[in-house]
């Protein structure tokens, strides 16, 4: 999962090396100057974008409180809250997003205002965006807690689609449990989770599945049924991570489960990795970071 930017570096150089010098129009001469000028920017547009997000990417262990203001980081969102009001004045609203970029550090974002209403339905969980133009506050005196600082971001703020990494699944896409719980009875889906707390056995319909506690990289907890047929020869222990091909939603009394059938396929964390899905790495890294009994 971890992307190098020693590419993309060596092709942004190249290319503005690329531009043509703009030699200076005679000063008598205003509408060869304006138009000069006007070639000159429009050159010059594609570089500053470019320069704005891959050139200057700074890793989130790497931010600091002395750090100079035009910092950019690449992180994925792992967990967003709903926007707030604050309890001091009720024209302040905010909301928080939970960052982790490739490297496995972690950071949390406050965004407030214009920023909330701006940003709030643009950035989903599970998506990698460039973000920028925030200031950093906390105490970086101890690093030994990952979160000691954390981003504030108001109206100079600016967020950017990074990739499409999240809709690029070799084993097909997959929902997030908060999705799952808005499905309706019997409809077919794919769902990667983590092994949660609570697994044991169970029969029903005069069968035998494996009830476990899953949780996703929101944290968002369900009940999840396999059946003999899927489970069988596997062992299910804390923060394992899988997927299962082939799901349903169903009912354990007033509660509603993810069901998996005979004909559903359990895919395992070592060929989920191999296929660089990024809902592992988010998820690996939000079991490393968080404390256990989140989960």
């Amino acid at each position: 999962m971890l992307r190098s930017l020693v590419g993309s570096e060596m092709c942004i150089r190249d290319r503005q090396e690329s531009y043509p010098e703009v030699k200076k129009a005679p000063q008598e001469e205003n509408g060869n100057r304006d138009k000069l000028r006007s070639t000159h920017e429009l050159s010059d547009a594609p570089r500053k974008r470019l320069r704005s997000f891959e050139d200057d990417v700074t890793q989130i262990g790497h931010l600091s409180l002395g750090l100079r203001s035009d910092w950019t980081i690449r992180a994925w969102v792992v967990i967003k809250s709903e926007i707030q009001k604050t309890n001091s004045d009720e024209r302040e609203t905010f909301f928080t997003a939970d960052l982790v970029d490739d490297h496995e550090d972690a950071i949390k974002a406050t965004f407030w205002n214009d920023a909330a209403k701006k940003f709030h339905n643009k950035m989903e969980v599970g998506s990698e965006y460039f973000i920028s133009g925030g200031e950093i506050v906390g105490d970086d005196t101890n690093k030994t807690p990952k979160q000691q600082l954390s981003l504030k971001l108001e109206k100079n703020a600016r967020v950017e689609k990074a990739s499409d990494r999240t809709k690029e699944k070799s084993v097909g896409s997959f929902k997030t449990l908060s999705e799952i719980q808005k499905l309706e009875s019997e409809q077919k889906f794919n769902v990667i989770f983590a092994v949660g707390r609570m697994v044991e056995k169970i029969r029903r319909e005069d069968a035998e599945f494996i009830k476990m506690s899953v949780f996703d990289q929101s944290l968002k907890k369900m009940k999840l049924l396999l059946p003999q047929e899927v489970s069988a020869g596997k062992n299910f222990s804390f923060g394992q991570i899988f997927a299962v091909q082939g799901c349903k939603l169903a009912r354990d009394g007033e509660e509603k489960v993810i069901e998996a059938t005979s004909s559903s396929v359990l895919i395992s964390e070592d060929k989920l990795a191999y296929d660089n899905i990024p809902e592992v790495h988010i998820l690996s890294t939000v079991i490393n970071i968080y404390p256990q009994d989140k989960h």
